[in-house]
């Protein structure tokens, strides 16, 4: 049997391994299936990827579910999606997780970032009359975060 290919994936973290950014075994990747259905082809090569490159380098890969709607959720979709997993042939050992669990620390992380002008956003109406600026106008240096109203989950920003 022939040796995996390299593609720009490995090619990347190659380049980290040599520059000495990353050791092989430091390589820790994740699974997030939504679990809100059965897992599909798609979903297989995404596994394949993220098992598949932890292995390779000899890390570890974490198996999350990304339910953004945990009440929505069923658990007859995680156990067969964890079965089906299994059956591929791949692990993620005591690395179970649900994105939910950390919704809070997320949305406090955002707020930081934001605060930092790393992470912008803004909450307007669909239908808003400023929509259509708003992709020139947030990359031009005339406009800074000004206040972050946590009630109405928006950020302000103001003209310089």
């Amino acid at each position: 049997m022939s040796e995996v290919s390299n593609n720009f994936l490995y090619e990347l973290i190659d380049e980290d391994i040599a520059n000495g950014k990353v050791k092989a075994d430091e390589i820790h990747t994740r699974f997030p299936p939504e679990p809100n259905g059965y897992l599909h082809i798609g979903h297989c090569k995404a596994m394949v990827i993220d098992f598949g490159t932890a292995k390779k380098y000899g890390g570890i890969c974490n198996l999350r579910m990304d339910d953004t709607n945990p009440a929505k959720e069923d658990t007859e979709y995680v156990d067969a999606i964890k079965e089906d997993i299994h059956w591929l042939g791949f692990d993620w050992e005591d690395r179970f997780f649900y994105g939910s669990d950390y919704f809070e620390r997320t949305t406090s992380l955002q707020l930081v970032l934001s605060k930092r002008v790393l992470l912008t956003f803004v909450s307007l109406h669909p239908n808003s009359s400023e929509l259509p600026n708003l992709r020139v106008t947030l990359l031009t240096p005339q406009f800074l975060l000004t206040a972050i109203d946590p009630s109405k989950k928006a950020l302000i920003f103001s003209s310089v």
